[in-house]
């Protein structure tokens, strides 16, 4: 099932090795085992988790520094943290999930996949220390928790100068009015006022279903 998986990053630039193949495939098996037991995601079906989750999940990684710290906000069922792991695993993670069952499944994880540099800390991003991991994060993720320019203002205190912050626009941000016709200009404008710009857009559909979606990856303006 996962070859699949394969076949539809490489478009986009992103070649998986074996290695990260069975790693991935091991995620999905502790996924769903997991789910019948914790709400984890609202998909039971293997084939869609790997379509609407793993997949895009794994694309903004192409344009990831070679080395860095990662700061997931609200990690939950670990994504994107955990697959975005899987094929960066020369960076560090940072998983943030404030809920207990969720906490465990996460570190259940990390054990059965052996994954080194990886720390899930039972906190939500607005109970961090100020200072936490000064000078900052190299990039900070987080996938379906918030409006993404809540996640601006609250990512900022903890990026570096030339952090980036990435962002998943799919249904949901549709749904609510927040990118009306899929019109990101709105959502630029508001985020240069907090003095964030595009580093890149990624828009796709999903290989499968169709569906139209974005990510963006922002960074600092004055973090040229």
């Amino acid at each position: 099932m996962l070859e699949i998986l394969k076949s539809w990053l490489k478009p986009h630039g992103l070649d998986l090795s074996e290695e990260q193949l069975s790693l991935l495939e091991s995620y999905l098996d502790l996924l769903l085992f997991w789910n019948k037991k914790v709400n984890l995601v609202g998909i039971d079906q293997p084939h869609k988790i790997v379509e609407e989750l793993l997949f895009d999940s794994l694309l903004p990684a192409k344009v990831f520094p070679p080395k860095g710290i990662l700061m997931d906000i609200g990690s939950g069922a670990g994504i994107p943290a955990i697959p975005l792991k899987i094929i960066r695993p020369e960076m560090d993670f940072y998983l943030l999930e404030p809920r207990g069952k969720r906490v465990s499944f996460l570190k259940d994880v990390i054990r059965s996949l052996d994954l080194r540099g990886v720390e899930v800390i039972r906190k939500r991003i607005e109970d961090l220390d100020k200072g936490f991991m000064a000078p900052g994060f190299d990039i900070i993720s987080s996938r379906g928790v918030m409006d993404p320019l809540r996640l601006l203002e609250l990512a900022g205190p903890y990026l570096s100068g030339r952090g980036l912050v990435v962002l998943f626009l799919g249904p949901s941000q549709i749904s609510k009015g927040l990118l009306p016709k899929r019109d990101i200009t709105p959502f630029e404008r508001e985020a240069k006022r907090m003095d964030f710009e595009k580093k890149a857009r990624i828009d796709y559909r999903l290989p499968l279903k169709g569906s139209k979606r974005s990510i963006m990856v922002m960074k600092r303006a004055k973090g040229r």
